[in-house]
């Protein structure tokens, strides 16, 4: 996983088990952040997209509350994506995540069989009203080929 501070022209790598960024990089507040993950299709995605959100959330200046609802947005739209996406298959989830003026956004993407009900699902069928409760905005498109990508917008501050 990399995140790009693009005001600075630093990458550094987001690890799941320490802060990738040195000291002499959070003098300031990076004008500009982004960062993607390529996730398998298995429960484990989910922390991980979890944790590399939060963990650009934090470096985007969000504030703590505002990490929260970021890294449960992603539980949700990561699980949406392993359960439903791929409930009779395999694939991969595609999460993005960066600043856009004063948002921070995050977008899920998967290549799955779209958004179909189930009727053996395993959930209360939830997960999309929760982020929408808690992003200021959000946008569910059908991509070109197929799949679902679910747009997330949080403030930053």
């Amino acid at each position: 996983m990399r995140a790009t501070w693009l005001g600075t022209g630093h990458s550094y790598a987001i690890t799941e088990t320490a802060d990738p960024i040195p000291p002499d990089a959070l003098e300031s507040t990076p004008s500009s952040v982004s960062g993607e993950v390529d996730l398998p299709n298995e429960p484990t995605s989910v922390r991980r997209a979890r944790r590399a959100a939060r963990l650009l959330a934090r470096r985007s200046g969000c504030s703590a509350a505002t990490e929260a609802k970021v890294a449960l947005a992603v539980s949700e739209a990561v699980t949406n994506a392993l359960v439903h996406g791929y409930a009779h298959g395999t694939g991969r989830v595609r999460l993005t995540a960066g600043t856009s003026g004063d948002e921070f956004v995050v977008t899920v993407t998967d290549s799955g069989s779209g958004l179909t009900p189930r009727t053996d699902s395993p959930g209360l069928g939830l997960g999309l009203a929760v982020i929408a409760q808690v992003a200021s905005d959000l946008r569910v498109e059908t991509p070109r080929g197929g799949g679902t990508s679910l747009r997330m917008a949080f403030p930053r501050g």
